[in-house]
């Protein structure tokens, strides 16, 4: 049985600065839609259920930031947000913020379980097989991966593809009181 390669998206030089221009009308709300978005909750119907077998409903979600990051273990430029994923969890976890992964990967869910612990993701996984054919890639306009998508506490889009630290800017606007004071050490 051959692997499915979905397209990986290759960053470009001056990509950052584009993110931080989208995180910034993002924040400003410029009155930019985010693709896909509707003034509707995107939670309205979505039920997932992820690697350790939790499943996910609006109520869940409800009331919380979310980032959407659709990726596979394949992806190098996925692989390479990895540790800023990481960051946004340790730092905005507790706040507020629920990150949930969507590996669009055809390997087995062992083995994706394995490569998470190799490589330290402790955040919510639900695992895709079915990559860009399935409901959810089609639902979020996924074509290629990495796509992050952010959401607010009413459950609607407010940015797409940001990384990094354009990424962390949005999310430490969004939730203010978790962001560390000058004082603090």
């Amino acid at each position: 049985m051959g692997v499915l390669r979905l397209p990986c998206r290759r960053r470009r030089p001056g990509a950052t600065r584009w993110g931080l221009l989208a995180a910034l009308v993002a924040v400003l709300g410029a009155g930019v839609p985010a693709p896909h978005a509707s003034a509707e909750s995107i939670w309205r119907a979505e039920e997932w259920t992820d690697l350790e077998g939790h499943t996910w409903t609006a109520e869940d979600l409800e009331g919380r930031i979310v980032v959407l990051d659709f990726w596979a273990t394949w992806c190098a430029p996925c692989l390479a947000e990895l540790p800023n994923l990481r960051d946004l969890h340790e730092r905005f976890g507790k706040h507020g913020l629920e990150i949930v992964g969507v590996a669009l990967d055809t390997i087995d869910k062992r083995a994706l379980r394995s490569f998470m612990l190799r490589h330290s993701v402790v955040w919510t996984q639900v695992h895709v097989p079915s990559g860009t054919g399935s409901e959810i890639a089609r639902r979020f306009g996924v074509e290629a991966v990495p796509v992050t998508v952010l959401v607010d506490r009413r459950g609607r889009v407010i940015a797409r593809d940001l990384h990094g630290e354009a990424l962390a800017a949005v999310v430490a606007t969004l939730l203010p009181d978790a962001t560390p004071s000058a004082e603090e050490p």
